[in-house]
């Protein structure tokens, strides 16, 4: 029989404190939205700083809608471990040019 285990992804965090809290909570994964018209837009450096404070087995997710594959490229130099969430009108093709592991919301 197959094990399969549900992995836990925390998106939107801006500050330390709540990206503390989700590591020790157990998440998998912290998303980190660089998408200008979100409330929970970080900058590419500001998610780079943020990621620094995961441990080894949580994975840091840029999360990106309809960016340019400048700013992507910008978003994937400041945190190069990152996988990369596109929710916009991303084509698969655009998807795969960014070079990264991506899933596709």
């Amino acid at each position: 029989m197959p094990s399969h285990r549900t992995r836990i992804k925390i998106c939107g965090l801006t500050r330390e404190a709540d990206v503390d809290a989700a590591v020790q909570a157990g998440v998998d994964a912290i998303g980190f939205v660089l998408y200008p018209k979100s409330p929970r837009c970080v900058t590419p450096e500001r998610a780079a700083e943020l990621a620094r404070r995961l441990p080894p087995f949580v994975t840091p997710v840029l999360l990106f809608v309809n960016a340019s594959p400048e700013f992507i490229a910008q978003g994937v130099a400041a945190v190069p471990n990152a996988l990369l969430q596109f929710h916009g009108d991303e084509t698969a093709a655009d998807c795969l040019a960014a070079g990264r592991p991506f899933i596709r919301a």
